[in-house]
């Protein structure tokens, strides 16, 4: 965990990923915290910003600088956007415009939105060979955005929950899995649900979410928003582990839940049964 004065130096210092290396061997943090710290920020950007690239005259503009040859990528550089947002913006003027089979559609209909999917995650079934290559070129050189990163991101979340399970398992300690949970009908599902409650650093643990990410003030009050409240509510305290670190201070934020970087190796089983 980093206190939130440390945090504040690391985000103001971190302008794009080639600092994260540099920043890493500087300031003693690892570099798979330093490169959480960047992506966060840079979604943080973007969220605050992306609202001028959506415009109707904005996304005009941007298709017909790509029409008159101007690459997908080298816009996106221009006016500091990710390129495959970009791309989502010119693949809705291409579809709605250029492909017969959509032009009744609506620009924002769930059917444009799907097709624009489908296209970033599968460029081969883009119908022009020039939008097909720029598209393929997004992808490629886009550190935040990219289908890749995002099967990254579920790869990685998948690793640390496997992770989560085999040191409860090592411990002999009984639990339910977000499966499990589901197939039984929970309405909120944890990563894992204990079937009996243990004790970490004096605190009642009924369940644990687990995180592969760096815990800072927006997306703990996002998961404690739409993810933490529902499990206390429903289960008791819990246990949230950023495997990337978190902001110290948020740690007491909350008593009903515990904050951790790994699960402990010694745990106090309570004598309660489900």
């Amino acid at each position: 965990m980093i206190k939130k004065s440390f945090y504040d130096q690391i985000y103001s210092q971190i302008t794009s990923r080639d600092d994260v290396d540099e920043l890493s061997r500087r300031s003693g943090v690892s570099y798979n915290t330093i490169l959480c710290i960047y992506s966060q920020k840079y979604q943080a950007l973007t969220r605050k910003n992306l609202y001028k690239h959506q415009t109707s005259e904005a996304i005009s503009n941007y298709f017909q600088r790509y029409q008159n040859g101007e690459t997908i990528v080298d816009i996106a550089e221009e006016v500091n956007v990710a390129p495959c947002l970009l791309a989502r913006f010119i693949l809705q003027v291409y579809l709605t415009t250029k492909v017969p089979a959509f032009f009744s559609f609506h620009s924002q209909s769930k059917q444009i939105k799907a097709e624009i999917s489908r296209r970033i995650k599968d460029p081969s079934v883009i119908e022009e060979e020039r939008l097909r290559d720029q598209i393929s070129e997004c992808i490629a050189c886009d550190d935040n955005y990219s289908p890749l990163v995002d099967k990254i991101r579920q790869t990685t979340g998948e690793e640390y929950e496997y992770i989560l399970q085999e040191k409860l398992r090592n411990l002999d300690v009984d639990f339910m899995g977000e499966e499990e949970l589901r197939s039984k009908g929970y309405p909120k599902t944890p990563d894992v649900k204990l079937k009996t409650p243990i004790i970490i650093k004096e605190h009642v643990v009924y369940w644990i979410d687990s995180k592969a990410s760096f815990g800072d003030d927006y997306n703990y009050s996002v998961n404690y928003k739409e993810q933490f409240s529902g499990y206390i509510s429903r289960y008791g305290p819990g246990l949230v582990i950023y495997w990337f670190g978190f902001i110290q201070e948020l740690n007491g934020e909350n008593d009903d839940v515990l904050l951790l970087c790994d699960f402990p190796e010694n745990v106090v089983r309570l004598a309660i049964k489900e």
